[in-house]
């Protein structure tokens, strides 16, 4: 564990950080305390459960409706440099190249970067996403880039580590928010930055590709699918609860969704350890005859039993076991932090898949 724990430690500094720093109603949250405090930070007040606003606000908000219908649809996908609450300067806006940026796309930075100012100034949620769930407030780009900056880090270590450089040759980094389902022009599922893609990126352009990318979240991974649809140099795969039985992201992630470079394997609700482990064997192999080089795999926990985000029936035990197997890989990996919303169970859950991983190593 020592090598998997260089980074947790660090990246547990940046996100404690970062959630200490919001806003008090930030920290406790407004939703279920099992949505929104199994996600670490809670980031923003739903409309409903806001606090009322003044004459001013609601003018602004009248105000901030009437650019949103001037907007069209490809314009409010233009999402992620909302994140900013004002502090992405113009040169990363327009660069769009390179680090938290380089899988953004930069269309529209500044319209879309005065409704965010405007609407985190004054604590109303953001209207933009795939979906009504995932908003934007004060300390949300703080809490995103954090996490963003964190997977970079691991990844970097993992690099070190490959070039001969004191470094393990595999990092776990703990984000919060997560990033799985973040694609270059949209949020949603509680997703901001696509961490996973981010340090499968930075593997890819480092190490040469293929870089593979197992997902094991109990959700399909459809942002990092749809980042890189067009790169066969990466490989993503994910297993995940079947979005034809009502689950999330609902219309995404089907079996014979994706191309040649893509493998989605779907699991009925109620799936416990067998189809599961199964499912992560057969994307391991599937890598491995793909020419992996190095491996990015997105972490959730929220495939076991009693999460209550996902029907899944995971045990400790097989987190383990999917450890293993994904160590068995023998390549230089980056664990990246994805759900898992039981908080009594999210620490053991994820120490024994690094065990897992670990041990398969020697």
């Amino acid at each position: 564990m020592k090598q998997l724990a260089a980074l947790a430690a660090t990246a547990t500094v940046v996100t404690a950080a970062v959630v200490n720093a919001l806003p008090a109603h930030q920290q406790q949250g407004s939703e279920p305390p099992g949505r929104v405090q199994g996600r670490t930070a809670a980031l923003g007040q739903s409309v409903s459960q806001a606090e009322p606003r003044s004459g001013r606000d609601r003018a602004v908000e009248r105000k901030v409706d009437a650019l949103l219908r001037r907007m069209t649809v490809e314009e409010k996908l233009q999402q992620v440099q909302l994140l900013s609450d004002g502090q992405v300067t113009d040169e990363d806006a327009r660069a769009g190249v390179g680090g938290v940026f380089s899988l953004v796309d930069p269309a529209r930075i500044d319209e879309l970067q005065h409704i965010a100012v405007e609407e985190s100034r004054l604590g109303i949620p953001i209207l933009f996403a795939y979906d009504t769930m995932t908003l934007i407030g004060p300390g949300t780009w703080e809490a995103a880039r954090g996490a963003a900056d964190a997977a970079i880090s691991a990844a970097e270590l993992v690099v070190a580590a490959a070039d001969g450089v004191d470094g393990p040759g595999a990092a776990y980094a703990l984000c919060r928010p997560p990033g799985h389902h973040a694609t270059r022009k949209a949020i949603g599922g509680s997703c901001y930055l696509n961490n996973a893609a981010l340090a499968a990126a930075t593997l890819r352009e480092r190490l040469g590709g293929p870089v593979a990318v197992i997902d094991i979240d109990a959700h399909h991974g459809n942002g990092t699918e749809a980042i890189f649809a067009d790169d066969p140099s990466v490989l993503t795969g994910s297993v995940h609860v079947d979005p034809a039985a009502g689950w999330f992201p609902h219309f995404l992630g089907f079996e014979d969704a994706g191309g040649a470079h893509n493998r989605n394997l779907t699991l009925s609700p109620g799936s416990g350890d067998a189809p599961w482990l199964e499912a992560i064997s057969r994307l391991a192999a599937w890598a491995r005859d793909g020419g992996a080089r190095s491996l990015v795999v997105p972490l959730g926990v929220d495939a076991a039993g009693g999460d209550p985000e996902s029907p899944l029936d995971v045990t400790l035990a097989g987190y383990g076991e999917g450890g293993r197997i994904l160590g068995g890989l023998g390549l230089p990996t980056v664990i990246v932090q994805e759900g898992g919303y039981d908080l009594a169970t999210i620490g053991d859950l994820v120490v024994t898949t690094l065990r897992g991983f670990e041990a398969a190593r020697g």
